[in-house]
C-alpha cells in the first residue's frame, strides 16, 4: 500500500493472507489507515480454504491486537477464499452497508482532484487522471492547476473509460486539459477551483510520531512528507521542542522542499527520508504560514484556535493571520476548513460579536487582534525611536503614515496606498500616539533639550518674535550658522512641534504671536475696508512683497482667506 494518495478515503479493505497472517507490510498499512483517521472499511482474511479453522482463530486473534487502539478497532472481519467463493458475498454487503454510512457525496461544493497520473492522446493533448477529493468538475469548467497557478479548462471527462456528464467526489476521473503544455503538469500537481488552494513552503500542523518508532523525532529533521498524490522530502521543525518522543503528538511546521497545496483538516503521512518505513503523520492546521519561530505563544495560540470544532473560531484565527491584505470567502474557507457559501454568515456572526471590526476607508473586515496588534508595534517603534532621538519631538508624520502602511501589507505597494492613511487614523483616535506639529510621539513622551538645546531654541524664538513679518530665511540661517544648523533645524522642528513656529512655507517661518497678529490684522484690514491686495496687505503688515506673497499664499492654504482676482476676502 501506498501513502501518497490514500488520504480523503472513504471505505477500504485491509487484506490479510490466512497463511501468512499479520506482517510487518501488515502493521504498517494498518498504522497508516489510523493516522488519516479512515473509520470505515473492514478486514478480509484471505486464503482461508487453504488453512484448517483452528489457523482462522489464530489470525483474529493477531487481527484484534493490531487494531486494538487504532480506528480500525471496529471493522468486521470476513474471512474469504477467492478460489471457492466462501465469504465474498458477505465481503460485498460489508462494503456496501459501509459505502452507505459515508455522509454527503455530493457534487456540490468546491472542486479538487489530486493527479496521479499524467499522458497525451494523440488528436486531444494532454490528459490527467485521478480521484476527486470533492465538488464535481463537467466539460468546460475553468478550473487552476496547482501549484503552478495555470489557469486551464476541461475540454471532455472520463470516468471509469467512458465519456462522463458531472463527476463528483469520490469518482475516477480522466480529463483532458486545454490551456498548458504538457511538461507543465505531473503526478503531484491537483485541479481545484480557482482561487482556492494557496501553495506555499511552510506549512503549520498537528502530528504525531508512530508508538513503535525506532527513535524520538528531533527536530529540524528531514522526512519524506505524503501528502494528497504529493510525495517531497521535507523539513520537520518542532514549535516549543527540541524533540518528540514515540507515540507522542505536537504542534511543527512542515518545510517542504518544494511549494504544495493543502488545505486545513487535510491528513498526511510522514515516512522515513529514503521511504523505507512509516515514522507518523498529522493534520494541517495552517496551509501558508512564514519561516519564523519569533513569537512562540501567539502561533501555538492561533494553531489551537485552528484545532477548534467550532467553524467561526477557525475562520477568526484565518482572519487574524491573514492581517490587513486581500482575501476571498475562497481562501479563507481553504484556510479554515468551511464550505465557502458558509463564510459571509460565519464572518457576519463574528462582526456581531467584536471579533471582526470595520474602519472607514478599508474595505475590509479586520480582525481586532491584528489591529491591537499593531497598535503594540507601533508604540514599540516609537519608544525606540525616542530612545535614539530623545531631543527631537517626535517622528515625521507623513512618514508614520508610510511605516504603518509596511507594517500592515509588507512587499505589497498597491495596498499599501489603500490602508496607510485609515490606519494611522485609527491608530491617532485609538490613542497609540499624539500629534505633535508635523510630528507624532509616544504618548508618554516629552523631548529632553540639553542646556545648549534650550539656549539656542529661546534665541531662535526670540529673533522670531522680534522680525515679525520680516523673519530669517532657512536658506539665511543656514548660510549664517553653518555648522550649527542641524542643531538650530532641530529647535525649528521641536519649536514647530510645540506650535511656537509656524510655517508658512519650506522658507518661511512665523512665531506663533506673530502669526497670531497677522490674522487679527489682515481680518481688520478687509473688515473696514473691504477686499485686499497684496500691496495693501503688506502696507499694513510693515512688510516686503518677499515675504507677504507667501504669507498671502499661506492664509489662503489655511482657509483664512479667499483669494478673488487680485484681492483676498475673508470667507
Amino acid at each position: 500500500m501506498r501513502a501518497r494518495g490514500a488520504n480523503m478515503t472513504d471505505v477500504v479493505v485491509l487484506v490479510v493472507a490466512a497463511d501468512d497472517g499479520v506482517m510487518p507490510q501488515t502493521r504498517e498499512h494498518a498504522q497508516i489507515l489510523d493516522l488519516l483517521s479512515i473509520d470505515r472499511g473492514c478486514i478480509a482474511i484471505t486464503k482461508s480454504d487453504l488453512v484448517p479453522a483452528a489457523r482462522i482463530d489464530e489470525v483474529l486473534e493477531q487481527i484484534a491486537e493490531l487494531v486494538e487502539n487504532l480506528t480500525l478497532r471496529d471493522f468486521p472481519v470476513v474471512a474469504v477464499s477467492g478460489t471457492t467463493g466462501a465469504g465474498l458475498d458477505e465481503l460485498r454487503e460489508t462494503l456496501k452497508s459501509c459505502a452507505d454510512q459515508v455522509p454527503g457525496r455530493g457534487m456540490t461544493g468546491v472542486f479538487r482532484m489530486a493527479i496521479d497520473r499524467v499522458f497525451i492522446i494523440r488528436g486531444r493533448g494532454t490528459v490527467v487522471t485521478g480521484s476527486v477529493l470533492s465538488g464535481q468538475v463537467q466539460a468546460g469548467d475553468a478550473l487552476e492547476l496547482m501549484p503552478p497557478g495555470l489557469p486551464v479548462r476541461v475540454r471532455e471527462l472520463q470516468t471509469h473509460g467512458r465519456e462522463s456528464g458531472p463527476v463528483g467526489r469520490g469518482q475516477r476521473a480522466a480529463l483532458n486539459l486545454t490551456g498548458m503544455k504538457h511538461e507543465q503538469v505531473r503526478r503531484g500537481h491537483e485541479l481545484a477551483t480557482p482561487g482556492f488552494l494557496q501553495p506555499s513552503q511552510y506549512v503549520d500542523a498537528s502530528i504525531r510520531l508512530l508508538a513503535d518508532a525506532a527513535k524520538p523525532l528531533a527536530s529540524h529533521t528531514t522526512v519524506r512528507l505524503c501528502v494528497g498524490t504529493t510525495e517531497t522530502l521535507a523539513r520537520v521543525v518542532l514549535f516549543g521542542a527540541d524533540d518528540m518522543a514515540p507515540g507522542g503528538s505536537a504542534p511543527a511546521q512542515l518545510r517542504p522542499r518544494v511549494p504544495i497545496v493543502t488545505q486545513h483538516g487535510q491528513r498526511f503521512i510522514l515516512r522515513h527520508e529514503t521511504a523505507s518505513h512509516t515514522i507518523g503523520g498529522g493534520i494541517v492546521l495552517r496551509t501558508a504560514s512564514t519561516r519564523t519561530a519569533a513569537r512562540l505563544r501567539d502561533n501555538l495560540a492561533g494553531l489551537g484556535a485552528l484545532q477548534s470544532d467550532g467553524p467561526a473560531e477557525r475562520l477568526a484565527e484565518a482572519f487574524r493571520r491573514v492581517g490587513f491584505a486581500e482575501r476571498s470567502d475562497m481562501q479563507l474557507a481553504c484556510r479554515a476548513g468551511l464550505d465557502p457559501t458558509d463564510v459571509a454568515a460565519l464572518q457576519q456572526e463574528l462582526t456581531k460579536a467584536g471579533v471582526l471590526v470595520n474602519l472607514p476607508g478599508i474595505k475590509r473586515e479586520l480582525h481586532a487582534a491584528a489591529l491591537e496588534d499593531l497598535r503594540d508595534q507601533a508604540q514599540h517603534f516609537l519608544k525606540r525611536w525616542h530612545g535614539r532621538h530623545p531631543s527631537e519631538p517626535g517622528f515625521p508624520a507623513a512618514r508614520f503614515v508610510h511605516w504603518v502602511a509596511r507594517r500592515a501589507m509588507p512587499g505589497n505597494t498597491k495596498g499599501q496606498k489603500e490602508v496607510g492613511k485609515p490606519l494611522y487614523e485609527h491608530l491617532l483616535k485609538a490613542g497609540t500616539m499624539r500629534v505633535q506639529g508635523t510630528y507624532v510621539c509616544h504618548p508618554e513622551f516629552a523631548p529632553a533639550l540639553s542646556g545648549e538645546d534650550q539656549s539656542m531654541l529661546d534665541e531662535l524664538l526670540r529673533r522670531y518674535r522680534k522680525s515679525a513679518f520680516q523673519p530669517p530665511t532657512v536658506s539665511e540661517l543656514r548660510k549664517e550658522l553653518g555648522r550649527s544648523f542641524p542643531r538650530a533645524e532641530r529647535m525649528i522642528n521641536y519649536a514647530l512641534s510645540q506650535e511656537q513656529l509656524v510655517r508658512v512655507d519650506s522658507e518661511i517661518l512665523l512665531h506663533a504671536e506673530v502669526h497670531e497678529q497677522l490674522r487679527q490684522t489682515v481680518r481688520e484690514l478687509i473688515v473696514s475696508q473691504g477686499p485686499a491686495t497684496v500691496a495693501q496687505i503688506r502696507q499694513a503688515l510693515g512688510s516686503t512683497r518677499k515675504f507677504v506673497v507667501p504669507i498671502c499664499e499661506h492664509l489662503d492654504r489655511i482657509g483664512f482667506t479667499r483669494r478673488s482676482g487680485d484681492t483676498r476676502t475673508l470667507p
